[in-house]
Formats: structure tokens, C-alpha cells, sequence
């Protein structure tokens, strides 16, 4: 049961990084493409700042598949060891 709510959790973290790469990139493009060509002034650093969040999220969406797939493998290793014939029947 333990298993289950750690996948629950990872799950959920990931959708919410994934919601949060794709609305701090759609933010940052606007910015983007709201730039004045002359003096962009403060437009500039805020596409900065959007920018980096969203390689910030992105960064934790491929931080979290990685705990999820460590995770896979230490449940599928720890129920491998512990089944044996005897436990089966």
C-alpha cells in the first residue's frame, strides 16, 4: 500500500510540473513576441524569468521520471525477492 501512494504522489507532481513547464513557456513566448525591437527595457528580464521557470519545471518533469523509474525497479527487485515457490502456494 505504501508503493501505491509514493506512485500517487509522483504521478501528481509530475502532472503538476508538467502544467507548470507548459504555462511559464506559453507566458514566456508572449513576452517574446510582445518585445519591443528598440528599448525592451523590463520586457526582456521578465521573459528571463519566465524562461528560466519553465526550464525549472521542465528540469523537475526529467528529475521526477527518473525517481519514478528508480522507484519501478527497487518495487519489481523487492517483490522478485520476496516471492518464492513456497509463498506462491
Amino acid at each position: 500500500m505504501k508503493g501505491w501512494r509514493i506512485a500517487c504522489i509522483v504521478i501528481g507532481a509530475e502532472v503538476a510540473a508538467i502544467v507548470a513547464f507548459f504555462c511559464y513557456a506559453l507566458v514566456a513566448q508572449d513576452i517574446y513576441y510582445n518585445i519591443e525591437e528598440f528599448n525592451p527595457g523590463d520586457e526582456l528580464v521578465r521573459y528571463v524569468e519566465w524562461n528560466t521557470c519553465a526550464r525549472e519545471a521542465l528540469l523537475t518533469v526529467i528529475v521526477l521520471w527518473f525517481v519514478a523509474i528508480g522507484l519501478a525497479i527497487y518495487e519489481y527487485r523487492w517483490v522478485k525477492n520476496t516471492l518464492s515457490a513456497v509463498d506462491v502456494y
